[in-house]
C-alpha cells in the first residue's frame, strides 16, 4: 500500500495547486478514482503511474512503495 506520508503529500500537492483531483488524474493519465483510491490509501501507483506523480510533482517515485529493494529504485531511475 501507499505510505501515509506520500498520500498526504500528493493531497497537499494537488490543494495547494489548486488542482481538482480530476485535472491532476488526467495529467497523470488516470481516472479521478483511481487517484482517489491513492490519496486515500487504497491503492498503490504501479511504477510508470509513481514516475509521472514524480514528473508532475516533483514527489519522489520511491516514497509510493514500501522500501524498495535495490534493483527496483535502479529500475525506477533508469526508467526515466
Amino acid at each position: 500500500m501507499v505510505t501515509e506520508e506520500a498520500r498526504i503529500q500528493l493531497r497537499i500537492w494537488r490543494v495547494r495547486n489548486e488542482m481538482r483531483q480530476g485535472v491532476l488524474a488526467e495529467r497523470l493519465g488516470i481516472s479521478q478514482t483511481h487517484l482517489s483510491a491513492i490519496e486515500a490509501g487504497n491503492a498503490t501507483p504501479g511504477r510508470e503511474v509513481a514516475i509521472r506523480i514524480e514528473d508532475v510533482t516533483g514527489i519522489s517515485a520511491r516514497e509510493w512503495s514500501s522500501p524498495a529493494s535495490e534493483s527496483e529504485t535502479t529500475e525506477i531511475e533508469a526508467s526515466r
